[in-house]
């Protein structure tokens, strides 16, 4: 979250056909420049592959290609997600080009499918 851009993000966990385990990432923003919330756009949506590591961290790693309004401003880079699934404690760090990481922290809100 910036000073003029709120995230949010659907994350959605499942098996697919072939028992391979999968995170579906759809994110959206919004514009809060002008001090309200404008309503929310699509930003991205992607699916990839996810492992759980050692300590049980379910991680993942998706694109992030983004053209702003000034086509030159061609952002070609990586979200690595990282999720506690005791404590739904989200990280999430983006890495660009010139490999400059940013970290975004936050909390999953569990929400099974019946």
């Amino acid at each position: 979250m910036d000073t003029e851009s709120l995230y949010l993000e659907q994350i959605f966990l499942f098996e697919d056909s072939y028992s391979q385990k999968k995170a579906k990432v759809t994110s959206y923003y919004a514009d809060s420049s002008s001090g309200e919330l404008q309503s929310w756009e699509l930003d991205y949506e992607n699916i990839a592959n996810y492992t759980t590591t050692n300590n049980g961290m379910i991680a993942f790693t998706i694109p992030y290609n983004y053209i702003s309004e000034d086509e030159a401003q061609y952002d070609d880079a990586v979200l690595n997600y990282f999720i506690n699934p005791d404590t739904l404690r989200i990280k999430v760090t983006y890495i660009d080009q010139e490999l400059d990481a940013q970290d975004s922290l936050g909390y999953c809100i569990e929400n099974k499918r019946r």
